[in-house]
């Protein structure tokens, strides 16, 4: 338990940190640092970096009695107390099983729902609509994709069901597009759309956050650092292609959000990354959007120190984390 505490101080004081700092982080630099940061959280509530307490030997410490024989000191001044059957007292250990049998159950129910929804979500979208066989529409969808620099095979399909297009899967990636026709201009900033959030491997990140839910279902930082996660993740995909484009490009890409901002439905997409966005969310992408600039060299310098400095405070909580003595009675 202590170590499942340590994990969630760690995650939660980079998220903490974050929030504090998010004005400055909107105002000043990309939506790139942004999901560095959240990324760096997301490792922490996940990997017991405090283990590597244990890699360093500590020396055997003398263990003493006093005259009564109820208590074990180590040289430290630390102590165990022995009951009278000579066992080793364990203060609240009651207390702290029922805490571990109701977290770990709460853990097994939460990953059981998550990826449950998600296997769900996968198989429905594998299985609707068809294939696209129009060697046009999959001669552009390959040349972005290798533009793009992706190695994996992606399968694309038309969905009429699908009010706007959306990726989903880690290892065999999906791209399904709606039973409709856009101009070419809309259609190339589409499929880099969705694309890049397979190239991010957004997916990827959004089923490891269920993991980190699944771990801090108790803590209210996680939730809040989820539903941060992906909006950020469309402000990136925004500010990469924000970043090829002209000042008419760009115009031309906040309409294609606010179309599907109109058209898209709430469908409970969890782990998906369709296009459209929630329509409070949609003045935020824009206006990021169409200030996506590219930072000289001190601006990046500065950035990748905040970065840097908001990522590491995690390791705060990780040093203070003590490896526990183990004791035994002179016996």
């Amino acid at each position: 338990m202590k170590m499942i505490g340590s994990m969630a101080c760690a995650g939660s004081l980079v998220v903490f940190l974050y929030f504090i700092f998010k004005p400055v982080l909107k105002k000043f630099f990309g939506a790139k640092y942004r999901y560095g940061i959240l990324l760096v959280a997301l490792f922490f509530y996940l990997v017991p970096v405090q283990l590597g307490h244990y890699l360093y030997r500590t020396p055997d410490h003398a263990l003493f009695t006093d005259q009564e024989g109820r208590k074990a000191y180590d040289m430290t001044g630390k102590f165990i107390e022995v009951n009278w059957e000579g066992g080793i007292y364990v203060p609240f250990r009651a207390v702290k099983a029922v805490l571990l049998a109701v977290w770990s159950i709460m853990v097994a129910t939460v990953l059981f729902i998550g990826l449950s929804v998600y296997r769900k979500q996968r198989r429905m979208f594998s299985e609707a609509g068809e294939d696209i066989t129009d060697w046009g529409t999959l001669a552009v969808l390959e040349s972005v994709r290798t533009g793009l620099g992706i190695r994996r095979k992606v399968k694309y399909r038309w969905n009429p069901e699908l009010e706007v297009p959306l990726s989903i899967g880690v290892f065999h990636p999906l791209l399904l597009l709606p039973k409709r026709r856009y101009p070419d201009v809309e259609s190339q900033l589409i499929y880099l759309h969705e694309l890049l959030h397979i190239k991010n491997c957004d997916t990827l990140f959004k089923l490891l956050g269920l993991l980190a839910i699944g771990f801090n279902w108790y803590n209210p930082f996680v939730y809040w650092w989820y539903r941060e996660l992906c909006k950020v993740s469309e402000s990136f995909c925004d500010e990469q292609i924000a970043a090829g484009c002209g000042q008419e490009q760009r115009k031309k890409y906040a309409y294609l959000i606010l179309e599907m901002a109109v058209d898209g439905k709430k469908r409970g997409l969890t782990y998906a990354a369709p296009f459209g966005s929630s329509r409070e969310n949609v003045t935020e992408r824009i206006t990021l959007m169409m200030k996506t600039r590219k930072l000289n060299a001190g601006m990046r310098i500065l950035a990748i120190g905040l970065t840097a400095v908001i990522g590491l405070s995690g390791s705060i909580p990780v040093l203070a984390y003590k490896k526990p003595v183990m004791v035994q009675d002179e016996s």
